[in-house]
């Protein structure tokens, strides 16, 4: 009963979740920096 590759979604969405949440911190960051530059 206990496969492990049977049904991983929860790892998967987790993984994803996080890739997201970075990726999207990393944009935030380089808009604000843009922002910066192009307000300079």
């Amino acid at each position: 009963m206990s496969v492990p590759f049977a049904k991983p979604p929860m790892r998967i969405r987790m993984v994803k979740q996080s890739v997201y949440t970075t990726l999207s911190r990393a944009e935030a960051k380089g808009h604000e920096l843009t922002h910066r530059i192009i307000r300079r």
